[in-house]
């Protein structure tokens, strides 16, 4: 507290800990099953839930539960650490990953139609 009182701040141990748990790469906590490991290629794509679970045909519900259990197994938080953590260890090598839905489809913004109210207003 004599910190704080001489204009310092003051940072828990626990939380000091964990920034500096933070700052390491997480280690996998255990190894993950061949069809997570095909869910973790999908989410390091860019693939959402829906588009995962259409490609795997399985639920949407299933993939929040792999999800889970990838996150919990390699030890990261979000999609992010996933792909970052996945291409460290060698779970995921960079040309298997692809960033768009095999069905995606560029389409061109359809062209703006002008109605003549719009001209008259724009006259003005």
């Amino acid at each position: 507290m004599m910190e704080v009182m001489e204009g310092g701040s003051y940072v828990a141990e626990g939380v000091k800990e964990r920034i500096a748990m933070r700052s390491e790469l997480p280690e996998p906590a255990r190894e993950i099953t061949d069809r997570r490991l095909e869910v973790a290629r999908l989410i390091c794509s860019g693939y959402t839930d829906v588009e995962t679970a259409d490609s795997l045909h399985i639920s949407k519900s299933t993939v929040d539960i792999h999800r889970a259990e990838i996150y919990r197994s390699l030890n990261v938080r979000n999609s992010v650490e996933l792909l970052l953590t996945a291409l460290y260890i060698g779970l995921v090598k960079p040309e298997e990953l692809y960033f768009r839905p095999k069905a995606y489809e560029l389409k061109p913004r359809p062209k703006k139609q002008w109605r003549e109210n719009d001209n008259k207003s724009n006259k003005r």
